[in-house]
């Protein structure tokens, strides 16, 4: 329900001719405001390529959303800007993890909107001027951490993380990815974690 907005889809090595063909006709649908970009790194590396799509945005916004997520709320996008637009603020985050839409949290903690140390950057939106301002994401977190790393440093800027229920989405987590289960990618999640503790 939000009308003004632009997507910037970031191609990362897509090998499904279906996915090319969905490119295609989004593009026949929306010519103005969407845009496929193709990274051309190796590998995956989550905070290069929003980085990357980050700089090619032409929004006072940043929204970044994962390609494994189902928007469920229709003025989502509204209840994020609402805070987001706010001098005070910097990251906002959605609902959308382990507990039915209803369900009221611990001490009703999922029915109203707070001030959170950090949201997940499956759907986190963000001024663009907040996320310059901290050299946006850490590239050296390629999978893990980066988006705690990057509300702490926003936090350390000067500004506060929100979370609303107010946006909801479904995540089908790893859908894309597959999980962190071959050795290789354990270790490179093992060393993550030593980094973001060290930091």
């Amino acid at each position: 329900t939000y009308p003004d907005f632009e997507v910037i889809i970031i191609e990362n090595n897509s090998k499904e001719p279906a996915t090319f063909r969905c490119y295609e006709q989004l593009q026949k649908e929306h010519p103005d405001t969407l845009h496929v970009l193709t990274w051309q790194g190796t590998g995956f590396n989550y905070s290069a390529l929003n980085n990357f799509g980050a700089r090619a945005a032409t929004g006072e916004y940043l929204l970044l959303l994962n390609n494994d997520t189902e928007v469920i709320s229709p003025r989502w996008m509204e209840e994020m800007v609402m805070y987001a637009q706010q001098d005070r603020v910097g990251c906002v985050g959605a609902k959308h993890k382990n507990f039915p839409v209803g369900h009221p949290g611990y001490m009703g903690r999922l029915s109203y909107a707070q001030d959170v140390y950090a949201v997940t950057a499956a759907c986190l939106m963000v001024r663009k001027d907040v996320y310059e301002q901290v050299n946006g994401l850490d590239e050296s977190f390629a999978v893990a951490f980066n988006d705690v790393d990057f509300c702490v440093r926003v936090r350390e800027a000067g500004y506060t993380n929100v979370f609303t229920p107010f946006a909801q989405l479904y995540h089908y987590e790893s859908k894309s990815r597959g999980l962190d289960e071959s050795p290789a990618k354990r270790k490179r999640f093992a060393s993550e974690v030593e980094r973001f503790q060290e930091r």
